[in-house]
């Protein structure tokens, strides 16, 4: 990510403007078709791919969409919120009453009300021409003091800068005290309000730029290694290998996140651990435990791959697997995101239909620590605001889910939709009389494009209930550790209309547990997306093998459905009893 000014610290008594510059990663997109994905599921994850509507299958709600964000950040909950890219072509004024969080805060500590954020590579030194006050040192002053901590690229000569910037020296991170001298330079006093050259001013958290996968392009400046040793005796030490594909690079990049994080967390509990990374579905394994080591993802290429090349948007399988990722991600509780969604023409140019598509897929993944923010490419530092972002849409009913072709998330003054195909439009029916749409015309039909999103307002009523037909009936009271006990429930559509339910589970609570807190246990396989007509009923067989490990004594069970607004609705006691032995 790239942001310039003119401007460097203030004199005037304020808080210092500091300027950052920052870069972003392309994410590959996969070649899978969506439709092949979605007719792949497995226990625990539902037809539509999504990991939260199932992943605390047995819960009254998706746990962390509804949970208080930590570390002081901004709730989300109810409404749209937005997050900054910088803050360096705006003023204070602009961004109170409009703006959350901001990613590399020049305004520090104003206004109040935003979440201000250090910029920091997180593998460089910062840019001395910004951040000289700060403690930023030039190439010179590396070399006589720590010559060994200076990473080259693999012709073991050239400087390996990120963008052929020679300011901001590139640093070997695997190293502690490489991280201890980050730590003690930058991350203390800006999180102490003792950083020079900003009057005593406390950022909320640090922003660290540039975490990726890819070490093959100018940046991640293609580093390879380092020399180590007394200035005429040194030796070469090889540690990446300056390509595309470098798994020692990725690991270094999870092990210096979890290290910050564990050092923030540790010295500076109430702040965050923020960090430019967008998930890469080329590396899904590595990317799940990088971002694992985030507490707030500073997610740069948003649902339009950063738009610096088309394909402009996410679509078919990249994006049913960045979805996948972020739904797990956000499902945990303490993160969050920004979702920054660059689009390729300017901010005063954008079209209605761009930014629905950002909004929609914004809704779509939202917690209650998500930031929204689309602008056109690189165009950062301003607190650009739309209509859009005022919309009263109310607080989410549960997680994603697919309807009519598309995707759906039901709120509690709204609905959001999202149609991720790149070639295929859905025709789509609404209850008649209940939303319009963010210009206030009454919708009941429309044919979403492909690649187009949707956001809508206006409150569903409650959905027609399934009733239990068969009460859940186990084949045995008693099961050993290691051996398996199977159940068996049947639900009846006993109304007029037809009835579509997310999905139906049959689950198990050990001793002590309950239906809202769990452990969730439940049985396999469960039954996905279903429609039952009026009257028709739907049966349900699964089963569970009891772990060795798992505790001895009476355990009980009893079957759940997620319905279209995304509640849980238990079946009716009692529950059914079984008695776990040695």
């Amino acid at each position: 990510m790239r942001s310039a000014s003119n401007s460097d610290h203030s004199s005037d008594g304020s808080a210092g403007r500091g300027v950052p510059r920052c870069i972003y990663t392309l994410i590959a997109a996969l070649g899978l078709g969506l439709a092949a994905l979605l007719s792949q599921s497995s226990p625990g994850v539902a037809p539509n791919g999504a990991a939260v509507p199932t992943a605390d299958a047995n819960a009254t709600a998706p746990p962390s969409h509804a949970a208080a964000p930590p570390y002081g950040l901004p709730n989300t909950t109810t409404g749209i919120h937005i997050g900054l890219p910088f803050d360096h072509n705006t003023v204070p004024a602009a961004m109170a009453g409009h703006a959350d969080i901001v990613f590399g805060s020049s305004w520090i500590a104003q206004p109040p009300s935003v979440y201000h954020t250090l910029y920091l590579p997180f593998d460089r030194d910062e840019d001395r021409r910004y951040y000289a006050t700060a403690g930023a040192q030039g190439i010179a002053w590396w070399q006589a003091n720590h010559p060994n901590w200076i990473e080259y690229r693999c012709d073991k000569s050239t400087v390996a800068y990120e963008s052929a910037n020679t300011h901001s020296v590139p640093l070997d991170t695997a190293n502690p005290a490489v991280r201890a001298y980050i730590e003690r330079t930058y991350i203390a006093p800006a999180l102490d309000g003792a950083l020079p050259g900003y009057n005593g001013a406390t950022f909320e958290a640090v922003g660290f730029d540039n975490f990726q996968m890819e070490n093959g392009s100018d940046y991640s400046g293609q580093r390879c290694g380092h020399w180590t040793g007394a200035r005429g005796t040194s030796r070469w030490v090889a540690q990446y290998n300056g390509t595309t594909n470098d798994p020692t690079y990725r690991r270094n990049n999870v092990a210096v996140a979890g290290a910050y994080q564990r050092y923030i967390h540790a010295h500076f509990p109430h702040s965050a651990m923020v960090a430019n990374f967008s998930y890469d579905p080329a590396y899904p394994t590595d990317s799940a435990h990088l971002m694992d080591k985030i507490d707030v993802l500073f997610d740069e290429q948003g649902y339009t791959r950063g738009n610096n090349a088309p394909p402009w948007n996410y679509t078919d399988a990249a994006w049913l697997s960045k979805q996948r990722a972020m739904q797990a991600y956000l499902g945990t509780n303490g993160h969050g995101v920004i979702d920054i969604n660059q689009e390729p023409v300017p901010f005063a140019k954008l079209t209605a239909a761009q930014v629905q598509w950002a909004l929609a897929n914004y809704l779509l993944e939202k917690n209650s620590a998500s930031y929204l923010y689309v602008t056109g490419y690189q165009e950062y530092g301003h607190a650009y605001t739309r209509p859009e972002y005022a919309a009263p849409i109310g607080s989410t009913m549960g997680g994603m889910y697919p309807s009519q072709g598309v995707y759906m998330r039901t709120f509690t003054n709204g609905l959001t939709v999202v149609n991720p195909s790149s070639t295929t439009s859905f025709a789509l029916k609404f209850p008649a009389g209940t939303f319009k749409d963010l210009n206030g015309h009454a919708v009941v039909s429309v044919t979403l494009g492909p690649a187009s999103g949707l956001v809508l307002l206006g409150a569903l009523s409650a959905p027609e209930v399934l009733s239990v037909y068969q009460s859940l009936h186990l084949n045995k009271t008693t099961v050993a550790r290691g051996g398996s006990i199977s159940g068996t429930v049947t639900y009846k559509n006993n109304t007029n209309a037809s009835i579509t339910v997310q999905g139906i589970w049959i689950t198990v609570r050990p001793p002590g547990g309950a239906h809202s807190g769990g452990p969730y246990e439940p049985m396999a396989p469960s039954q996905g997306v279903t429609t039952v007509q009026p009257g028709q009923s739907v049966t349900l067989t699964a089963s569970r093998t009891v772990g060795t490990n798992d505790p001895t004594g009476q355990w009980y069970a009893y079957s759940t459905y997620l319905d279209v607004n995304g509640n849980w609705q238990d079946a009716p006691a009692p529950d059914v009893y079984f008695t776990v032995t040695q």
